[in-house]
């Protein structure tokens, strides 16, 4: 092992540290027949990896002893932390669009991240990188450096309430080969993060007229009966075709052009999307229909296809006006939101969502809706991009959604990027 070249990075919160060619010899690094170095890899390799989950694989014993005994000595003597002896250490093949998103490594005992890049030759535009994050108020905000990876490269990092990183996506059809884990020693104070809340308004005194932007057969008694049955038994429904044509296709045509400014959200440990600016600033028919779903009108509609009690108009007893919160949206390739421990509120609502511009999506893409519940691996629902069609989901407090993130094969449609309105109500008794 050789230490010859140090690189100390200095414009993350973290100490960073990214070391070449730290094996040397001829027969440090021989490959198996498949390609993979057989010094530290299980000679049992696959030949065929798993796509597109990250694939794991064990390690050998030469390699456990290398981590437990010179490196951890050498690696206490590098940090000065009293780091123990429990040491963890797996091996990830990331192919095409395989990606790791922001996060911070935390764990209790966690000290030192480190990888060992066993890629072939390696370029930028490949992704697959190192990223790591500067942070504002010890939240993630922007990509200050980044690693690309390189054979036989080194990098480690301290883990601590600021560290966070990702792996971006892989963008070529290479396998992104590593060696990971961490070394542990006492364990830091817990990062305590900013809570977020929903803002939820009442309904918007914007004049909206219904009967011009909603299909008629929605507006039938007959019809909302039978879909309130049908949400009755599911909690959930979607609403094909659900705004008149002409309304929806200008949404559309206007979403697409410049006279919209978008923000984006974050922080990225938690999202990625944009969103509109500010709705004063839209043009007309964008604020109407963010209004349309923020309106008394709408309410009315969606207690009579639901049966829940968002309006008083459809309640027997005394029921106050939902609260309502309701934006629209833009997600592209790289866009995502994450669950976490802020996911899951503490009341149930109505979930609807309309996307705009997504004629050609495809599962594979990602960017559909997922819900899952608490404390559960199991997906509950799946909700895809779809054409004008609105989707309503009422979840409780044990369940909370996420948006799958969208990877390159996106850019392969005609439409790449799509928009949502997306609006969450909640019943006030």
């Amino acid at each position: 092992m050789r230490s010859s070249f140090h690189q100390a990075v200095g414009l993350c919160p973290v100490t960073v540290l990214a070391i070449s060619g730290l094996f040397y010899g001829p027969s440090c690094l021989s490959s198996t027949e498949n390609g993979h170095p057989s010094l530290l890899l299980n000679w049992e390799f696959p030949k065929r990896l798993c796509v597109p989950s990250v694939t794991r694989y064990g390690v050998k014993r030469s390699s456990l002893n290398l981590m437990y005994g010179k490196f951890l000595e050498w690696m206490k003597q590098i940090t000065t932390i009293p780091l123990n002896d429990k040491v963890d250490i797996s091996c990830s093949c990331y192919t095409y669009t395989d990606h790791l998103l922001c996060h911070d490594d935390e764990l209790e005992g966690r000290r030192i991240a480190y990888i060992y890049y066993l890629v072939p030759e390696w370029e930028e535009k490949y992704g697959g990188s190192l990223d790591l994050f500067n942070t504002v108020n010890d939240e993630p905000s922007e990509i200050v450096t980044s690693f690309v990876p390189k054979w036989n490269n080194l990098i480690f990092f301290e883990v601590s309430p600021v560290s966070f990183h990702q792996v971006s996506e892989i963008l070529g059809f290479k396998t992104r080969t590593s060696i990971s884990g961490w070394f542990y020693g006492p364990p830091l104070k817990p990062a305590v993060h900013p809570v977020e809340k929903i803002i939820l308004q009442p309904p918007t005194n914007f004049p909206v007229d219904v009967k011009q932007w909603i299909n008629p057969t929605y507006l039938q008694q007959e019809t909302q009966i039978h879909i309130r049955q049908s949400f009755e038994e599911s909690s959930e429904i979607e609403l094909m075709d659900f705004l008149q044509v002409e309304k929806y296709e200008e949404i559309c045509s206007v979403l697409n052009n410049d006279s919209v400014v978008w923000k984006q959200k974050g922080p990225p440990s938690r999202r990625k999307y944009e969103e509109i600016d500010n709705i004063e600033d839209v043009p007309s028919i964008v604020k109407e229909c963010q209004a349309l779903f923020s309106s008394e009108p709408f309410l009315v509609i969606l207690s009579n296809l639901t049966g829940l009690r968002l309006h008083p108009e459809c309640a027997e007893d005394t029921v106050q006006m939902a609260d309502i919160n309701s934006s629209i949206r833009k997600w592209s390739p790289g866009s995502y939101t994450l669950l976490h421990d802020q996911s899951f509120l503490e009341y149930a609502t109505l979930n609807a969502g309309l996307c705009f511009n997504c004629p050609e999506w495809e599962v594979e893409y990602g960017g559909y809706t997922s819900y899952v519940a608490k404390d559960e691996k199991e997906e509950l629902l799946r909700v895809d991009p779809k054409p004008n069609s609105l989707a309503l989901v009422y979840i409780t407090e044990e369940t909370a959604n996420f948006i799958k993130y969208i990877n390159c094969r996106a850019k392969e449609s005609s439409s790449p990027c799509f928009q949502d309105i997306f609006s969450v109500y909640r019943e006030k008794e």
